[in-house]
């Protein structure tokens, strides 16, 4: 067995042992003797260092004989789990399951690293426990479940009822890890000393959304527990992050840290399509913690962005107004929220000067100097409004407002769009990092990708090629790097799709060249193309063979390919 596959949520019923050390008897049992029949009277020798003696004259009051029945148990666990790959006749560790008995990683860090990854197929869909766990809590807003609270969980498709306490099971695993509390089994409560819900929801491995009902009984059968456990033991590095491993009389002390090596306050600008966002979202990940992302446009302003009186309707239907935080103060008040434990709470600004920065951060804009330590090095006073938002929403009794280091405020800026407000120096001045992302930046991802150009008889081509060439041909056309096209300029998941990229081609980077770069210097167009609609009706017509780009352009990039397909360039 190797992915569980059922009409509810599955767990076998495994003896009232502790897991971890039950993990830990397998991997010794099973280091030294392949043969299954060996192994399973090993385990009650490696068993009996973990047995609560009777009395004072026993060495352990342990159930474990060596039957067949008792070892299938344990050993469902441990394919369950990947600590084990088989050979039918022979049982092999595999390499995370090693790792334990070479003493690299601890039987907790083994146990809470799979259920980031583990996954169950439930009533024909892909169910990943921890996180319906999870997202089941944010929604009530608790950190803590009862038994019959996680019973009632839709994924686990066990409506109130589990007469095999397969729930049980689930919350002995969950305990033997560092995300829960441990003891108590009618419950799940987060061990809020080391985590919050945010965080925990920001290390689950997510990549089985991508995945399908199919694809996953392909992948991970019963014929495929090799590939299980590899994908069991992929390692989160914000958990290596945040997991800090001491060895101190046996036990594992941990604490959390956030990434030091990320600012602040940091501003990354450049072309269309360089990544901007992508690169934030992936540093996102490694910071860890809570986040919210807000766009600006023309129009946002102070009271959506930091907050304002709005109408609401109390528990009598009457109409009132109550204070309403926009995304700046609530990230800030999760930022200073004790229950989030100094944990980084992160605010993601895009395109910051479509909207007139200053006058959306107003007063707040004073906050935004810091000190070496990350802190505010101003403060200032709150409006009585703000005040009591703190005081009785938050309940934080603060009377003026300093930003603490684990606030942190990232932005993006496209600067080649039209109408877009300029970034006054003082306001730039505020962000200890301001980048300019290369125009070449992480292209490598997509360096493989071909598309099929349907116009001037051009056909398939690599895609960084000819943008190199356009990037090339529209600098000498004299047109500023800012308006230049990025790798990702065209998502690489619809540069991939044969049908999908004409659409992309002809209505997003044909139109934006044409309206957005050489507006009135045409000199990259043909004749016949000088205007959107003529382009419209003439791209992807005619086997591809009308004429969209102008010959200038076209020699440039008949040459770049023939150095290209010679291996020159």
């Amino acid at each position: 067995m190797a992915i569980a596959i059922h009409d509810t949520l599955y767990f076998d019923k495994i003896e009232r042992t502790n897991k971890l050390q039950t993990l830990v008897a397998i991997a010794y049992a099973s280091v030294n003797i392949k043969e299954k029949k060996e192994v399973i009277k090993q385990l009650e020798y490696a068993l009996n260092i973990f047995k609560t003696p009777k009395s004072s004259t026993e060495l352990g009051s342990g159930t474990y004989e060596g039957k067949q029945a008792q070892w299938s148990s344990k050993y469902t666990l441990s394919r369950d789990f990947g600590l084990v790959q088989e050979s039918k006749d022979e049982i092999i560790l595999s390499d995370f399951g090693m790792k334990i008995v070479k003493g690299e990683i601890t039987p907790k860090y083994f146990i809470s690293t799979v259920v980031l990854n583990y996954i169950q197929v439930v009533n024909n869909s892909i169910i990943h426990p921890l996180n319906s766990i999870i997202c089941e809590m944010e929604k009530k807003g608790v950190m803590e479940l009862s038994k019959s609270e996680l019973k009632l969980i839709s994924d686990f498709n066990l409506n109130g009822r589990d007469e095999n306490n397969y729930v049980g099971g689930l919350i002995d695993i969950l305990q033997a890890t560092y995300f829960f509390e441990g003891n108590d089994n009618s419950k799940l409560k987060i061990n809020e000393d080391l985590f919050s819900v945010s965080s925990l929801k920001n290390l689950i491995n997510y990549t089985f959304t991508e995945l399908t009902v199919e694809v996953v009984k392909e992948k991970f059968g019963a014929k495929n527990q090799k590939e299980w456990c590899n994908y069991l033991a992929i390692e989160n590095p914000l958990l290596n992050k945040i997991i800090l491993k001491v060895q101190d009389d046996d036990e594992v002390k941990v604490k959390v840290k956030g990434d030091i090596n990320l600012l602040q306050n940091r501003l990354i600008y450049g072309a269309p399509g360089t990544g901007k966002s992508n690169i934030l979202d992936k540093e996102r990940k490694r910071l860890g913690g809570g986040y919210e992302r807000v766009t600006f446009y023309e129009d946002y302003s102070y009271s959506q962005f930091v907050g304002t009186y709005k109408p609401q309707m109390n528990e009598n239907g009457e109409i009132v107004y109550k204070y309403v935080p926009g995304p700046f103060l609530r990230q800030l008040a999760n930022a200073l929220d004790p229950i989030n434990k100094g944990e980084p709470q992160l605010l993601i600004i895009e395109e910051i000067n479509r909207a007139n920065a200053a006058a959306v951060f107003g007063d707040m804009f004073q906050l935004l100097d810091r000190d070496s330590s990350g802190k505010g090095e101003y403060e200032i006073h709150l409006s009585e409004d703000i005040k009591n938002y703190f005081k009785y929403d938050r309940k934080i009794d603060i009377k003026s407002l300093r930003l603490p280091s684990n606030f942190y405020i990232w932005a993006t800026m496209n600067c080649a769009d039209q109408g877009v407000f300029p970034l006054d120096s003082a306001f730039k001045r505020r962000f200890d990092e301001y980048k300019l992302m290369d125009i070449n930046e992480n292209e490598r991802e997509i360096n493989s990708i071909t598309i099929d150009i349907r116009c001037n008889c051009i056909g398939k081509v690599n895609w960084n090629v000819f943008r190199h060439t356009l990037n090339e041909y529209l600098l000498e056309q004299g047109i500023k790097d800012d308006k230049l096209i990025g790798p990702f300029f065209i998502k690489p998941m619809i540069l991939k799709d044969e049908e999908k990229v004409q659409g992309a081609f002809k209505d997003k980077l044909l139109m934006y060249l044409l309206e957005d770069v050489v507006k009135r210097n045409r000199g990259l167009f043909s004749n016949d193309a000088k205007s959107l609609n003529k382009i419209n009706s003439m791209y992807n017509k005619n086997d591809g063979k009308n004429l969209i780009f102008s010959e200038d352009f076209m020699d440039k990039l008949n040459e770049k390919l023939q150095k290209n397909n010679y291996g020159e360039e």
